[in-house]
């Protein structure tokens, strides 16, 4: 049996630029891989594909992205290939930070060596578009800016050295619905699109004025206690806070590890935390 880590992720900036034809969003975003994981084991061995976890709300093999990355992949073989996968969650589940998304992107990285597939990472890339708009950032990782619906990726060579504050409020927000019910004014954003600076990652100072969450509104309206846990994570001292993708989880860079330190004890008697650290990987582009 083989196990892999499949990190979170957070949104350090997402804006949305125009709606679709096929209705979907044109975004710029920036994704920050996180140490926050799950844990994928993979056992190999003649039959079927099975999916199992420990999670009570884990989604059943049907719709659940592991399963389908693993039929998807298990199509390029002409005798079906065998595989046993189970799944320890820790990322919350409808929380912003692709939890679901980095399972798959791990199952297709993981599969593709242990069923000797050889498929390239365009290949590979391709078939994680379509499981999710997500998906082609984790079989990348590290700091990307995208655009597009999410697959236009440009790794970005940055380390700010911080510590995160991850607060999960104990219930998910529906990504679909966050989207159909923004207040963003898409025309005018379209004709007033300013482009994130690479240069500008590398200034965490510069965050607070550059970048954004355009879905906060919405969803901050709908689902005040967000905007709250924002407010309070500024408070405890926060440089930068924010709502992760589409909520519901909002994250808090602290400076000073103890700080983020004592903001989590504050914070977790009410709601579920973790203490994170950004992860990041060598070169770009």
């Amino acid at each position: 049996m083989i196990t892999v880590p499949s990190c979170a992720k957070i949104n350090l900036h997402l804006r949305l630029l125009r709606k679709r034809k096929d209705g979907f969003h044109d975004l710029e975003t920036i994704f920050q891989e996180i140490d926050l994981c799950d844990q994928l084991h993979f056992d190999v061995r003649p039959g079927s594909i099975s999916v199992n976890g420990d999670a009570q709300t884990l989604p059943s093999e049907e719709d659940n992205l592991v399963y389908k990355a693993a039929v998807l992949l298990s199509r390029k073989k002409r005798k079906l290939p065998g595989c046993r996968i189970h799944l320890d969650k820790k990322i919350p589940i409808g929380a912003g930070l692709g939890g679901g998304s980095s399972n798959a992107a791990a199952t297709l990285k993981q599969l593709n060596n242990l069923w000797n597939l050889n498929l390239s990472q365009k290949d590979l890339s391709h078939m994680a578009l379509q499981l999710g708009s997500d998906v082609p950032f984790f079989l990348l990782g590290g700091t990307a800016i995208a655009y597009g619906r999410g697959e236009e990726l440009t790794r970005l060579s940055c380390r700010p050295d911080y510590t995160g504050v991850l607060v999960y409020p104990n219930f998910g927000v529906s990504t679909a619905w966050a989207y159909e019910n923004n207040t963003f004014d898409l025309t005018k954003s379209t004709k007033n699109t300013k482009f994130i600076d690479y240069k500008d990652i590398n200034d965490p100072a510069l965050w607070p004025t550059i970048f954004c969450n355009d879905l906060e509104p919405a969803v901050y309206k709908r689902f005040p206690v967000l905007s709250t846990i924002h407010g309070a994570l500024l408070k405890e001292g926060a440089f930068y806070s924010r709502m992760s993708g589409s909520g519901s989880s909002i994250f808090g860079l602290f400076f000073d590890p103890m700080v983020a330190k004592s903001a989590r004890e504050h914070l977790c008697k009410d709601f579920t935390t973790f203490i994170f650290r950004p992860v990041y990987k060598a070169g770009a582009g």
